[in-house]
C-alpha cells in the first residue's frame, strides 16, 4: 500500500486540479493509499479543494526555508488541518551560509544544516532534506535532538526575505494528465 500520494502542481491555468483531486479521493476511498496530499498548492488552491471536494489534503509540500517561509500559507494549511512539508528546506544550500545561522553553528557546535533543520522542526514543519552521504543523513537526523532558544528561533525566522528559488505555482504551466 502507498503511504502518501501527492498531486505535485495545481496548474490552475489548466483548470483540472479539482478533477484530478477527485480521482485521488477515489483512490483514497478505495483503500489504495493511506493518505493523499498536494504539493505547491497556494491558499486559493487549497480553499477551492476544501470547498469543492470531500477529502482535505493530509499534507501540502511547499518550498520553505529560512529565507522563504510562506508564513501565511503555512498558517492557512494548519488552519485546515493540513501538515506543512518543506521542500528545499536548506534553501538549496544558500541558507546555510547566512550569518545568523553560522553564528548559531559556532555557539552550539553543530552543522549549519542541523541549525536550519532544528528551526524547521521548531516551527512545526515536516522536513526531509536531500542527503546522498550516510554521514549527512546521520547529521540530519541528529537535528531532532538539538535545542535552540526562542530568541534563536526568532533570529532565524527574521531571515525571511520572500526569496523563492523554485517555480512560482501561480506561473507554473506544467501539463496535467
Amino acid at each position: 500500500m502507498i503511504d502518501l500520494y501527492l498531486m505535485h502542481w495545481p496548474v490552475p491555468s489548466q483548470g483540472l486540479f479539482v478533477k484530478a483531486w477527485r480521482a485521488l479521493e477515489k483512490i483514497y476511498a478505495g483503500g489504495g493509499v493511506r493518505a493523499v496530499g498536494v504539493s505547491n498548492f497556494l491558499q486559493d488552491h487549497l480553499d477551492t479543494l476544501v470547498a469543492e471536494t470531500t477529502v482535505v489534503p493530509a499534507v501540502n509540500q511547499i518550498e520553505l526555508h529560512p529565507t522563504f517561509q510562506q508564513a501565511a500559507l503555512s498558517a492557512g494549511c494548519r488552519a485546515h488541518g493540513i501538515a506543512v512539508e518543506a521542500y528545499s528546506p536548506l534553501g538549496r544550500g544558500a541558507d546555510l551560509n547566512v550569518a545568523a545561522v553560522t553564528a548559531l553553528v559556532t555557539k552550539h557546535a553543530v552543522t549549519p544544516a542541523q541549525i536550519v533543520l532544528t528551526w524547521h522542526l521548531g516551527v512545526g514543519n515536516i522536513v526531509i532534506p536531500k542527503a546522498m552521504r550516510l554521514h549527512r543523513m546521520h547529521e540530519n537526523l541528529a537535528a531532532a535532538e538539538i535545542t535552540i532558544s526562542r530568541d534563536e528561533m526568532d533570529t532565524i525566522t527574521a531571515l525571511d526575505s520572500s526569496a523563492r528559488i523554485g517555480t512560482d505555482p501561480t506561473k507554473a504551466a506544467f501539463t496535467q494528465m
